[in-house]
């Protein structure tokens, strides 16, 4: 017959078992709720091309302006079209293209406004971007949304969405704006002063008065 004690001993050993367990179980939960990260949703960019690979930009708006930016391929600078390549802004222009290619997609609308309403319809900016294997994507820029944190935009004949700003201002500063190196100025005539007398620095021919 088991006695009275070892019974008792048994119940506390049962009961540590039983605590150790859901101790342990909690202890647990708790580890898995601090480790567990929410994900970073990663945006995507309005032109899925690989910046490396573009060789030229062109850049128009509904009032006809347009912009032809090339990459030379023997010095890998950019520039514009029918302009000295001396006289482009290559720098300018490389920073403006990486914001422009890096243009994030905001957010993708599964029932966009009528497209007369948001710039769509007649796009108010188009931009064409052809990479090393000869293929076009073609970006439509519109308006502004009501908000004013991007604008309405489509790629070819896909969906509509919003676009961050950073990327297509750039372009519509390019296409305002071309990315010009300032020119030199011309010298202008110098002042000098003798005798209390302030002369131009420019060269007097004079006629000489006939010796009778």
């Amino acid at each position: 017959m088991i006695r009275r004690s070892t019974w008792v001993l048994l119940v506390i050993l049962a009961l540590l078992v039983g605590f150790t367990f859901l101790f342990q179980r909690n202890q647990a939960k708790k580890a898995e709720i601090t480790v567990t990260a929410t994900p970073t949703v990663q945006r995507a960019v309005l032109f899925d091309v690989e910046s490396s690979q573009v060789i030229g930009i062109d850049i128009t708006d509904s009032s006809g302006s347009l912009l032809k930016l090339y990459k030379d391929l023997v010095t890998a600078t950019w520039a514009i079209r029918d302009v000295p390549m001396e006289q482009a802004d290559a720098l300018q222009i490389e920073a403006n293209v990486e914001q422009l290619l890096a243009s994030q997609i905001i957010e993708t609308l599964t029932q966009p406004p009528p497209l007369d309403s948001i710039g769509l319809a007649k796009p108010v900016y188009s931009i064409t971007v052809t990479t090393s294997d000869g293929s076009e994507v073609v970006a439509y820029g519109g308006a502004l949304t009501p908000v004013g944190n991007g604008y309405y935009a489509r790629v070819n004949s896909g969906p509509v969405v919003v676009v961050g700003k950073t990327g297509m201002d750039s372009a519509i500063e390019m296409l305002s704006n071309p990315p010009l190196l300032p020119t030199p100025t011309q010298a202008t005539p110098t002042q000098a002063t003798t005798s209390g007398q302030t002369s131009l620095s420019v060269a007097i021919t004079e006629t000489a008065t006939p010796v009778p």
